[in-house]
């Protein structure tokens, strides 16, 4: 097991501040630090349900206050009965801290969560964000995400630094459907080269009715899956009484 050094967690904002302002406390750290220690719930809650709150300053606390529990050999709580169960495993385990990262960006990011979505990234390195959250980002319309995930992908950093980004999949399917074209843009302006599903990006486009996104696909190589599946568009395009979508189907 990975060795840790103490890190001491800072005390509470409110201890701090309350016992600065008593004279008879000046030059007692320790007596802040008792303070804060019996005014902190963060023991209450786990990584994930931090995440879940969308507390970055939660989740800090946690971060912190797991140093301690690294070393820790005594397994007679359970996670059902003690939540500081598994934060033992926060600092070393790959697979431990790979789901907490997935999940909390999972939740942070349709919600636009910027500061916990900077945590996590800052936080845990040589992870992966999936192309899950990555089409979360899309369908959000959050182009600042985006940027964030951008600037800590290993790719644009170099090898063995920040994260590993899918930007494939259904990531272009996710922005039409928000219809950010702009945010479609970016993402061939600055990752050319990903795995894009292009059938479903079109597929979209036209249920969006978006002739102008349509045909931008079809000159990169996008294709309908088959016959059947354009007059199945076809229909959806007539009940939607989108007879300008009609007409570019027609014509094709």
């Amino acid at each position: 097991m990975i060795l840790m050094t103490s890190n001491p967690v800072p005390p509470l904002v409110v201890a701090a501040v309350v016992l600065r302002s008593r004279s008879e406390f000046q030059g007692l750290p320790h007596v802040t630090a008792a303070v804060s220690l019996f005014l902190d719930t963060s023991g209450a809650f786990s990584p994930l349900e931090a995440c879940k709150l969308g507390s970055a300053r939660l989740l800090d606390r946690i971060w912190h206050s797991s140093h301690d529990l690294v070393n820790d050999s005594d397994t007679s709580n359970s996670m059902e009965r003690d939540p500081k169960w598994l934060r033992r495993f926060l600092h070393t385990d790959k697979h431990y801290q790979q789901y907490i990262f997935s999940e909390g960006l999972m939740d942070a990011v349709p919600r636009k969560n910027l500061e916990l979505v900077q945590w996590l990234l800052s936080t845990f390195k040589g992870l992966t964000v999936s192309s899950e959250v990555v089409a979360r980002a899309c369908l959000a319309g959050s182009m600042e995400t985006l940027q964030l995930l951008y600037a800590n992908d290993s790719r644009v950093l170099g090898a063995g630094c920040g994260n590993h980004v899918e930007w494939g999949e259904s990531t272009l399917s996710a922005a039409i459907q928000s219809r950010r074209s702009d945010v479609v843009w970016w993402l061939f302006r600055h990752i050319p080269d990903a795995n894009y599903n292009l059938r479903a990006a079109l597929w979209s486009a036209v249920q969006m009715g978006d002739v102008l996104m349509a045909e931008w696909l079809v000159l990169r190589g996008a294709e309908w899956p088959d016959l059947r599946g354009e007059r199945v568009v076809a229909h959806e395009v007539a009940a939607l009484g989108r007879v300008d979508v009609l007409q570019w189907l027609e014509e094709r």
